[in-house]
């Protein structure tokens, strides 16, 4: 980034540039960032990105049975230590951070893709994640689903889409999240029906609901300070759009932690277990 941005941005600027402004901040032609307020608050997502990782590698080892039918929570669990799906989760979260970066420091059309395919990555991940753990291989089906449909968005965004149709996808992927997760939630609160491979999980509802509300609060901020908004002022070091990066950032932090408080919700199995040990 300080490379590209000293010998000069390549590529054509974003759309918004003909104005010269985007997301409300002014852009600081003299200086490599163009946007620093809005670059500097992406790096909010790298922090917890970098948090999960240490999370992750501080998850001691099983070594004590548990009373949810398994011996090892890693087992069903896969949030809890090092794997293909929690450290891809951190990553995807750097990642994030780092291309919307780009994409403010240089508001050239190339980091608003690299900006696009960062939300991509995120939205798909939560239903593709849920449903990947109901197969018998998950994390071979999981790396061929998940990275094969993110290069397409990626081809799609760059090929076909114009501006007002690149949130089509995330839109598309929120409400399949909405509808798994509830569904999930259904089966164990109110035992709805559910297919014999459907898998029975506890899931502590309120960090869903922690990151909903951190969502909307970092929305309505945002719009407020969107071009021409009421509160906007493109030349003041405060951006709400920075806001709507901070609270973006926090809501995955709150989807880290609901993945990690995933457990079995099995009544049968635990009941087996209890008359197999020796009270």
């Amino acid at each position: 980034m300080l490379v590209l941005g000293k010998t000069g941005w390549p590529g054509e600027y974003q759309d918004c540039a003909s104005y010269g402004a985007c997301h409300c901040e002014a852009f600081h032609e003299d200086d490599w960032v163009l946007q620093p307020t809005n670059t500097a608050t992406n790096y909010f997502f790298v922090f917890f990105g970098l948090l999960m990782l240490y999370k992750l590698a501080r998850d001691p080892p099983c070594d004590k049975p548990t009373m949810t039918g398994d011996d090892c929570p890693r087992n069903y669990n896969y949030f809890i230590g090092n794997n293909v799906f929690s450290v891809t989760f951190a990553a995807v979260s750097i990642f994030t951070g780092l291309s919307s970066a780009y994409f403010h420091a240089s508001m050239r059309a190339w980091g608003n893709i690299l900006d696009v395919v960062g939300m991509y990555l995120f939205i798909s991940f939560i239903p593709i994640y849920t449903i990947a753990k109901m197969t018998k291989k998950p994390e071979k089906w999981f790396i061929i689903v998940y990275f094969s449909l993110n290069i397409l968005f990626a081809g799609v965004r760059v090929f076909i889409f114009q501006t007002h149709l690149r949130l089509l996808i995330f839109y598309i992927f929120l409400g399949l999240t909405v509808i798994v997760e509830l569904y999930i939630y259904g089966v164990r609160k109110f035992n709805w029906k559910k297919p014999e491979w459907f898998p029975s999980v506890n899931r502590d509802v309120k960090y869903v609901l922690l990151a909903l509300a951190t969502f909307i609060i970092g929305y309505i901020i945002w719009n407020l300070w969107q071009d021409g908004g009421p509160l906007c002022d493109p030349d003041s070091w405060f951006q709400g759009h920075g806001v709507w990066h901070f609270a973006c950032a926090v809501a995955e932090w709150f989807v880290f932690l609901y993945l990690r408080s995933e457990k079995v919700h099995d009544p049968n199995a635990i009941q087996e277990r209890i008359e197999k040990m020796d009270c």
